[in-house]
């Protein structure tokens, strides 16, 4: 007969159990309040804290550049507490500056005609003044860095501003987007070290061909408005031909990434993650609806857990 466990022992088992569910749900109902808060917060809707995937995005590259470069785990999520807060509000920012620029564009568009500018929510009065504090914000927190991570934040900052004429005058603003949304991975990597190296220029540089395929397929859902009000991307640039190229993009990506694991001295497991990564990819490329909105959003949001997935490929590969 099987030994039963005793009472005691049952008892703490039932006792960790029901503290575990309980501390489970508080997390749900505080995402579930936030999020609440957020979608009928103005403010909180014109900084896109109820759409977090733009934040995440910016997040990884600076999460892989951070893993390689700290000294230990301690150190890492010093500077990744910095960086959260800075990621959360410039990405606000820039969100608060792209709908500034293009309020009356905004309105035109299906996905963005309800944005606080484009719907009367909001003023620009309003929002100039919010950009402000966001602003005054952001460079509280850059001031807590190096020197070198400050000129880099400061570089971002103008490219972030010059961003929303992009769409205007080019067909390319995804490239724009990704050199300008990666740019935290020489403000991370000067957070700690004083010379630059290969490793953040390769990860800058695999990043910004992730960005433009993944923002093309996100550019996708609007291209129909935007072919009527004359606002241009990538989406309409390549066309019929956005799976091959894009295709192309994620395979300059992985291998430029594989180059950066190389010079980081990383162990063969971040290799096999990224293959791992690299099928991700290809399946999301491969099974896109182009024409269909809600599968564009649905795929460029898969790309935080590809993106996820590649932090605990640097995290274990730097072992």
């Amino acid at each position: 007969m099987k030994k039963q466990p005793s009472s005691n022992f049952q008892s703490y088992v039932d006792k960790g159990n029901a503290y575990v569910k309980q501390k489970i749900r508080m997390i749900e109902k505080i995402s579930i309040d936030f999020f609440k808060f957020a979608d009928a917060n103005p403010y909180a809707r014109l900084m896109r804290l109820h759409q977090p995937v733009g934040t995440q995005l910016v997040m990884m590259p600076v999460l892989w550049t951070l893993v390689v470069v700290s000294y230990d785990i301690i150190h890492f999520l010093c500077l990744f507490i910095i960086f959260i807060f800075g990621a959360v509000i410039m990405r606000g920012a820039g969100s608060v500056i792209n709908d500034i620029m293009d309020r009356d564009i905004d309105k035109c568009v299906e996905r963005t005609k309800m944005r606080p500018l484009a719907n009367g929510e909001l003023t620009l009065k309003n929002a100039v003044k919010f950009l402000l504090v966001l602003l005054s914000i952001g460079l509280f927190i850059l001031l807590l860095l190096p020197p070198k991570s400050i000129y880099f934040g400061i570089l971002t900052m103008g490219l972030i501003m010059v961003y929303p004429l992009i769409k205007r005058y080019s067909y390319y603003p995804q490239v724009f987007l990704g050199a300008t949304f990666n740019s935290g991975v020489f403000i991370a990597w000067f957070s700690v070290e004083q010379y630059i190296s290969f490793v953040p220029i390769l990860i800058y540089i695999a990043s910004i061909f992730w960005t433009i395929g993944y923002d093309t397929i996100y550019a996708h859902q609007d291209k129909k408005d935007d072919e009527k009000i004359g606002v241009k991307s990538t989406a309409l640039a390549f066309g019929d031909k956005t799976k091959e190229i894009v295709r192309y993009l994620y395979k300059f990506f992985v291998f430029t990434l594989a180059i950066a694991g190389l010079n980081a001295n990383l162990n063969i497991i971040f290799f096999i993650v990224v293959l791992i990564g690299f099928f991700m990819l290809s399946q999301q490329i491969d099974n896109v609806d182009l024409n269909s909105p809600e599968d564009c959003l649905s795929k460029f949001k898969s790309n935080f857990a590809f993106g996820m997935l590649m932090f605990v490929g640097f995290a274990i590969g730097s072992i």
